[in-house]
């Protein structure tokens, strides 16, 4: 089903000739477009929850899984003086909590099934067991209790498959801040993984862990529709995190590339191949050129989809052929990254933020990428329709023009409707402490033309802590969408604490 969008275009373009001005198009059948809905999903004030993701099953348009990120920090924690919620010198930007209580940071899981106007937290282990690996250690890892990141999917038999990063950390003497020589990224976790579980029952209950065999820096997972694939990408080993759960077996490196694995069941994973180009022998160099810069993975018709930055001329000509930097890297593996075929994009030098990219699963060969402008305060969309060979674009996309946007999100419905989401400072300029609306659009020619943006908060939220100075533990919006309806999730500050919110929206919503 389609959102009439395109005909609604049209119906505004014959009627502009007739009078001079158009009111907003009304919905189909009269009336005024439907309102987008809201919901405070975590509504828990007594923690900080961030980085929402969410799938909506295929099989059942109402059953819907949300899962976010969530974090002791608190206003009330820091008024309090309790060390733990304090930023001592040495602490990188973290509440020392992070370093020294194992579970800091959690997750939680929420299900609905009446298209998300209710959902109810589903029981999670905080502790899972896991289940073995030959590569390791025996045991069930119940020490890899430290959970962040988490990324949902579902396959096109209702089959949702849930990924996090699953740590373990060192010892830390509680109270004491760090030594900021000793406790950087690289050494506190001294072991983990991605992990995944599946749930077969909407959401209800889900699978013993396994690990993908990647390492621990925010999983992407994204699903094949038409060939049941599911393909997962992480950091490989950076700055020495493990991933396979096992300290003494793991190989400690510099590794900055991303690596991606697939799998049919969850069960069993490939092994894993870089997005980049690090350890190949014709590459010279101790970093080669890694990958690790890019974006979102999407996958269609049996081609996983991957986009980053080459950031010096030598990795442009490696991979594009093309000998000035930064350059745009769109590619293409039919064999879960084992080989690719690379295109470049004509995207601006100065263009910034993360490229986003989605493969149509309804057109062979179409996907679209979206970067912003040098100022970030416009979506520079591109499609391409042969895989990246050529590109038309850019189209822009914006709401109001002269404020910043960031924590984007792309993707495409079943049948081919093109949204993007994102969250928009309310002032020119501004930092992570300035406050925001979230935003949408839509597309029904792959990123050609878009609606008006439709703001999909119905207030600004607050900016965010101050003292939360590495990307305030918030980095990702999201929007999904089925045949007749778009899907938004991102972070709020409205209730005084970062809580996570939902959004359901008819596709007619969306105006011309």
């Amino acid at each position: 089903m389609r959102s009439g969008f395109l005909r609604k275009c049209s119906l505004v373009a014959a009627l502009a000739m007739a009078v001079p001005l158009l009111a907003v198009a009304p919905a189909a059948g009269g009336g005024q477009p439907p309102e987008p809905t809201e919901v405070n999903v975590t509504d828990d004030i007594s923690q900080r929850y961030g980085e929402p993701q969410i799938a909506v099953n295929p099989k059942n348009p109402k059953n819907i899984v949300y899962t976010i990120m969530s974090n002791q920090s608190t206003y009330e924690c820091e008024e309090s003086g309790d060390p733990n919620c304090q930023f001592p010198e040495g602490t990188l930007g973290q509440a020392f909590g992070f370093w020294a209580v194992p579970g800091w940071f959690n997750m939680k899981t929420y299900v609905s099934f009446n298209g998300g106007k209710t959902f109810k937290e589903v029981k999670f282990p905080n502790i899972p067991a896991f289940s073995n690996l030959p590569n390791e250690l025996p045991g069930k890892h119940k020490d890899l209790i430290t959970r962040a990141d988490p990324m949902v999917t579902v396959t096109a038999d209702g089959t949702f498959y849930m990924a996090w990063d699953a740590q373990a950390m060192d010892d830390v003497p509680p109270l004491v801040p760090p030594n900021p020589l000793k406790y950087s990224v690289c050494c506190s976790f001294v072991a983990g993984g991605i992990a995944i579980s599946k749930s077969t029952d909407g959401g209800k209950t889900w699978s013993i862990p396994r690990l993908t065999g990647t390492g621990v820096n925010r999983p992407w997972l994204v699903t094949d529709l038409s060939t049941g694939t599911i393909y997962e990408a992480s950091a490989g080993a950076i700055n020495g995190l493990q991933a396979n759960g096992n300290p003494a077996g793991s190989v400690l490196s510099s590794d900055q590339d991303r690596y991606v694995v697939s799998s049919k069941n969850g069960l069993k994973w490939t092994t894993p191949q870089g997005l980049g180009a690090h350890g190949l022998p014709e590459v010279p160099g101790p970093k080669a050129f890694p990958g690790e810069e890019g974006s979102n993975i999407s996958a269609a018709h049996g081609k996983l989809v991957a986009t980053f930055r080459g950031e010096d001329p030598a990795a442009c000509e490696f991979f594009v052929g093309v000998a000035t930097a930064p350059c745009t890297v769109f590619q293409t593996s039919t064999d879960s990254g084992k080989n690719w075929t690379r295109h470049a994009v004509p995207v601006p030098a100065d263009s910034s933020g993360s490229i986003l990219v989605a493969a149509d699963p309804s057109t062979k060969g179409t996907s679209t990428i979206a970067v912003q402008n040098a100022a970030r305060s416009e979506f520079l969309v591109y499609v391409t329709h042969d895989d990246g060979e050529t590109w038309d674009g850019p189209t822009t996309v914006t709401d109001t023009p002269d404020t910043l946007k960031f924590k984007a999100w792309i993707n495409y419905s079943p049948d081919g409707v093109l949204g993007l989401a994102w969250r928009s400072r309310t002032a020119a300029g501004g930092d992570s402490t300035t406050p925001y609306l979230v935003f949408a659009a839509i597309s029904e020619d792959q990123g050609a033309t878009w609606s008006a943006p439709l703001q999909v908060s119905k207030e600004e939220s607050p900016g965010s802590d101050p003292l939360w100075r590495m990307g305030d533990r918030d980095d990702t919006s999201m929007i999904i969408l089925n045949d007749d309806s778009v899907f938004v999730a991102w972070g709020d500050w409205r209730p005084g604490e970062v809580q996570g919110y939902f959004s359901a929206i008819k596709q007619e919503a969306f105006t011309p």
